[in-house]
C-alpha cells in the first residue's frame, strides 16, 4: 500500500513531525479490560529474555503488585542475559508508609537490573523543603507508563497499582514484535538516566532525530521501492507491504521537549469537516490552544468523554484532595459555557463515563471519517451523518424499545431498523434526545433494575454494543488512526510531567473494527451533559470556596 494511502489526506503531515514506524496490525492486541493488562504484564514478564523496561508514575505495594515483582526477580534469577529497567516518579515513588522504593529493594542485588527515581529539577531548594509529601507531587512528575517485554511494546495509561488492575478503566496496546518501536522508546527511558537536565534534553533529542532520520529507511524495508534512499518526506511514494504506522510523541517540559503538544494542536486544528473526533480524558482540563483548535480552527464533530465526579479517582479522598472531583465538574461547566460562546453546541458533544464502584482513567482519541470507504462496514452498514432529526428519533427510539423489551433476536430487528436512515452531523436537538433517552434508559437498567455491576455485564454481553451506543454520534465510524498513552490534554501533560503516547495510523480493516470495539466498550457507559439541566442538579452544585481556588490552581490539574 501507498503510504500516502495509510493516512487520511488531512495528515501528511505526520510524515515529517515524527518518526514513523510500520507494524504488523495483527500483532496488535487491543486489551479493555483492568484484570487483561495485569495478566499480561505478569505473562509478559514471565517470558520476556532479553529485557524488561516498566516506565510508570509509581509502584503499588499490595499483593497483585508483589507478585509482579516476584516475577521480575525471578527472571532475574534465572537468566542472566535479561536486563531490567525501572522508570519512576521521585515524589510518587518515595510515598509513605509502603513506597515503591522499598518495594523494589530485593531487585537492587542483581547487577542486570537498574532502578531509576525521575526527580523533576523543578523541585529545589526552599520549595523541597516546604512542600509536604503529596504536595511536592503537584510540582511535576514523571508520567510516562511504557512497559516493554523483548521486542513487545505495552502502551497504557495506567500505572502499576492494584485499582489499576481491577476497577479502574483506562487504555492498553500490546504491539508485538516491534523491535525498533522498542528500541526508540527503551533509548528514551534510558535517557532520563543521565545526572544533569541538559544532557537529558541532548540524549532524547538525539534519540528522537536519529529514528527521523531513520524513517524512510524503515518505511522502504516494510516492502519494494524504487529507491531505497528517497526520503518518504519529500516523495511520499513509498510502496509498503504494511497498512499501519505508529508515530511515538513525547512530552518533556523540565527539558524543553514539546513534540506532542505540537503534534496535538496540529491534529486537532486538521480535523476537518465531515470527519469525527472522540476524545477521552480522565481529567479533562484542556489547555487554552487546545480549546483554541478545538472551538476555533477544527471543523471536524467532537465527542468528548470525560469522568463524572463517581468515577473521578479521587472520589472520597481525604482533605482537600476530596474536592477535586468538584473542580472537574466546575471545569466541564466552564468548557461548556465556552462551546455556547463560539456557538460550537451542535459540533462539540460532552459526555460523562459512570460505573457501579468503577474509576475512569483512559485517555487518548479516535480520529475517523465520514468519507471513508470502510466505515461502510460497520456492524449497520448503514451512513450515518447527523442530520435528519426523524430518523435518529425515530430509530433510537425503536431500538430502545426492542432492545429492552424484547428478546435478543427483536434487538437485531432495531439494528435493521436504525439502518434506515442517513444521519449526518448536523442536527442537535435529535441527537440530545435519542442519546439521552438510550442512554437514560441504560443507566436505568445498570444501576436501578440491577444489583450489581456483573447483571450489568450480563446485559451487555445479551445485546451488542452496537445497539447500546447507538446513541453515540459517530459510534457506527471506524477510525483510522487513534492516540493512545499518558497525556490527559490538560495543564499538566502540556506544561509540568514527562508524558508518552503513540500515533496509530491504519487502514486495515480488523483492527479499524476492533478500534471502534474500544471505544464503544468506553462509550457506552457515558451520558450527555446538558449546560443547564447536568449542573443544576444537587449534587452537582460547586461549593464557593472550591470556584474561588480552581482558577488559581487549575494549571497544575
Amino acid at each position: 500500500m501507498d503510504i500516502t494511502n495509510i493516512l487520511p489526506s488531512s495528515m501528511y503531515w505526520l510524515l515529517n513531525a515524527a518518526p514513523a514506524f510500520p507494524v504488523d496490525p495483527d500483532k496488535i492486541e487491543i486489551i479493555t479490560e483492568p484484570h487483561y493488562f495485569y495478566k499480561t504484564l505478569l505473562q509478559k514478564t514471565c517470558q520476556a529474555k532479553t529485557r524488561i523496561t516498566l516506565s510508570s508514575l509509581y509502584l503499588g505495594s499490595g499483593r497483585l503488585e508483589q507478585d509482579l515483582v516476584k516475577g521480575v526477580e525471578e527472571g532475574l534469577a534465572g537468566n542472566k542475559d535479561l536486563k531490567v529497567l525501572w522508570l519512576l516518579d521521585w515524589t510518587r515513588g518515595s510515598r509513605l508508609p509502603n513506597s515503591s522504593r522499598q518495594m523494589l529493594l530485593p531487585l537492587l542485588k542483581y547487577h542486570s537490573c537498574q532502578v531509576s527515581l525521575f526527580h523533576t529539577p523543578e523541585l529545589r531548594g526552599l520549595l523541597k523543603l516546604l512542600l509536604p509529601q503529596r504536595w511536592n507531587e503537584v510540582v511535576a512528575l514523571q508520567h510516562m507508563k511504557l512497559y516493554i517485554f523483548d521486542d513487545s511494546l505495552l502502551i497504557s495509561g495506567a500505572n502499576l497499582s492494584a485499582d489499576y488492575f481491577s476497577n479502574r478503566q483506562d487504555r492498553y496496546f500490546l504491539i508485538n514484535q516491534a523491535p525498533e518501536l522498542c528500541n526508540f522508546f527503551d533509548e528514551v527511558v534510558q535517557g532520563n538516566y543521565k545526572k544533569y537536565c541538559a544532557c537529558v534534553e541532548r540524549e532524547v533529542r538525539s534519540v528522537w532525530d536519529d529514528a527521523v532520520r531513520r524513517t524512510s529507511t524503515r518505511l522502504a524495508a516494510s516492502g519494494p521501492t524504487e529507491d531505497m534512499n528517497r526520503r518518504v518526506s519529500d516523495q511520499h511514494k513509498t510502496r509498503a507491504a504494511t497498512d499501519t504506522l505508529v508515530f511515538p510523541s513525547l512530552q518533556m517540559p523540565s527539558f524543553n521537549i514539546d513534540y506532542d503538544s505540537h503534534i496535538t494542536e496540529r491534529l486537532l486544528r486538521s480535523a476537518h469537516s465531515g470527519s469525527c473526533i472522540h476524545l477521552a480524558s480522565g481529567y479533562f482540563n484542556l489547555t487554552r490552544n487546545y480549546m483554541t483548535c478545538l472551538l476555533q480552527y477544527a471543523t471536524a464533530q467532537f465527542i468528548i468523554l470525560c469522568a463524572h465526579p463517581k468515577a473521578n479517582g479521587f472520589l472520597g479522598a481525604s482533605g482537600v484532595a476530596g474536592a477535586i472531583p468538584s473542580a472537574y465538574t466546575l471545569l466541564a461547566k466552564q468548557f461548556l459555557a465556552e462551546v455556547e460562546r463560539w456557538r460550537q453546541r451542535v459540533r462539540v458533544k460532552l459526555y460523562e463515563y459512570q460505573r457501579l464502584d468503577w474509576t475512569f482513567h483512559a485517555k487518548g482519541l479516535w480520529y475517523s471519517e465520514e468519507s471513508n470507504s470502510q466505515s461502510k462496514t460497520s456492524s449497520c452498514s448503514e451512513e450515518h451523518s447527523f442530520s435528519n432529526v426523524k430518523s435518529v428519533e425515530k430509530s433510537c427510539s425503536t431500538l430502545q424499545a426492542k432492545s429492552i423489551e424484547t428478546s435478543c433476536s427483536s434487538s437485531s430487528q432495531s439494528k435493521t431498523s436504525s439502518c434506515s436512515g442517513e444521519h449526518s452531523f448536523s442536527n442537535v436537538k435529535s441527537e440530545e434526545k435519542s442519546c439521552s433517552t438510550l442512554q437514560s434508559k441504560f443507566k436505568e437498567i445498570s444501576y436501578s433494575s440491577m444489583q450489581s455491576d456483573s447483571r450489568a455485564e450480563e446485559y451487555l454481553a445479551e445485546h451488542s454494543y452496537s445497539d447500546m451506543a447507538m446513541g453515540i454520534p459517530g459510534s457506527h465510524l471506524l477510525p483510522c488512526l487513534t492516540l493512545i498513552g499518558s497525556p490527559n490534554f490538560g495543564w499538566r501533560s502540556v506544561h509540568r510531567d514527562l508524558e508518552s503516547q503513540v500515533v496509530l495510523v491504519t487502514r486495515n480493516p480488523d483492527l479499524q473494527r476492533r478500534l471502534q470495539h474500544e471505544r464503544r466498550q468506553l462509550y457506552v457507559r457515558a451520558s450527555l451533559v446538558h449546560h443547564s439541566r447536568t449542573f443544576a442538579e444537587p449534587d452537582r452544585r460547586v461549593r464557593f470556596w472550591v470556584r474561588f481556588v480552581v482558577p488559581l490552581i487549575k494549571r497544575f490539574f
